[in-house]
């Protein structure tokens, strides 16, 4: 009876298991439009408004808030072309799953 040992993964094999997940990728819409297909009725007086404000004084470190590498030059929008996201962000940078957080700070932050 001969006992066979499984070898040790190398690192790069197990590199190459790894998945990783982008729990923070700013994507950017054409217009905050865009929006009002999937919002309920109550919400589109607030996007004829303007809708979401801007705080008065953001972050002071916080810059424009998205990788420069994931503006696409032909829009000028963050991630905002699904084929062009998965090219230039996510196989670039090795990326399994990406989550969209979106680029509208003010949603966050507070309304004018």
């Amino acid at each position: 009876m001969a006992l066979t040992m499984e070898r040790e993964a190398t690192f790069a094999e197990q590199v190459a298991k790894l998945r990783l997940v982008d729990t923070d990728i700013h994507n950017d819409l054409p217009s905050i439009e865009e929006l009002r297909p999937f919002l309920a009725k109550q919400w589109h007086p607030w996007l004829d408004s303007g809708g979401p404000g801007t705080a008065a004084r953001y972050y002071a470190n916080m810059g424009s808030g998205r990788m420069d590498d994931a503006v696409r030059e032909e829009d000028g929008l963050a991630a905002g072309d699904p084929d062009w996201t998965i090219q230039q962000l996510m196989t670039k940078y090795r990326i399994d799953i990406g989550i969209l957080t979106g680029s509208g700070i003010g949603l966050s932050i507070q309304h004018g």
